[in-house]
């Protein structure tokens, strides 16, 4: 997001552009998967970019993968601000709250209208993640009541019974993102950069796609 203002009565953002068209949405279904090491720095990207929005006070709510957008240098560029929610303004001002995103990626406080937090962002990127990896989605119906009771009370899949060869530490860090109480999913969005840096050495990423000095300052 470059600026945002008020034109009349249209409210605007000004965003990059990025040509192509292609979102992340595009793979996830089993047969147009990624591969790990390709998977893996894009998720860890998308990681970085939500815990820049969170230290500047801004929840996102809606990321999906139709919101990730990938450019020509597989760059990755979280888009669709549009329903952000603000964490620095006071009680005096004005934001829309409630039952707003997309229900299949919304967490479980965010479906039932409780407190939305930067750990919102984190269930929605575990399933943007459990879906990168499986080609399915974790909590899957087609009614709202029934996509509630499944994000709210039924556990997800493993992601090994769908890809054997899925690292374990890997699988550890999807079901920390979907854990039900927020609390004890990851704290911030870079802690999860930080377990996902420690997937590269099994990958053997080279040190082009992921630098020594980013690696070091993610786990500092």
């Amino acid at each position: 997001v470059l600026d945002a203002g008020v034109d009349g009565d249209i409210w605007y953002l000004v965003m990059d552009y990025v040509p192509g068209n292609r979102t992340l949405r595009d793979h996830t279904r089993p047969d147009t998967l990624f591969a790990m090491e390709h998977l893996v720095p894009i998720v860890f990207k998308c990681a970085k970019g939500l815990d820049h929005a969170h230290r500047n006070g801004v929840v996102h709510r809606d990321i999906k993968p139709r919101n990730i957008l990938l450019a020509d240098d597989n760059e990755v560029k979280i888009g669709d601000f549009g329903i952000a929610l603000s964490t620095r303004l006071d009680s005096t001002d004005t934001q829309v709250v409630g039952c707003m995103g997309s229900p299949l990626y919304m967490s479980p406080e965010q479906v039932t209208e409780r407190n939305v937090t930067s750990q919102s962002d984190i269930w929605s990127l575990g399933v943007v993640l459990y879906e990168l990896l499986t080609g399915r989605h974790p909590f899957h119906a087609t009614s709202l009541p029934s996509i509630v009771h499944q994000i709210t009370t039924q556990p997800h899949l493993p992601v090994h019974e769908f890809r054997p060869s899925i690292p374990k530490i890997l699988a550890r860090i999807v079901d920390r993102c979907l854990i039900k109480d927020a609390s004890a999913r990851y704290r911030t969005c870079l802690d999860l950069a930080g377990d996902l840096s420690l997937v590269f050495d099994q990958l053997n990423l080279s040190e082009e796609e992921l630098s020594g000095r980013d690696k070091f300052n993610i786990i500092k």
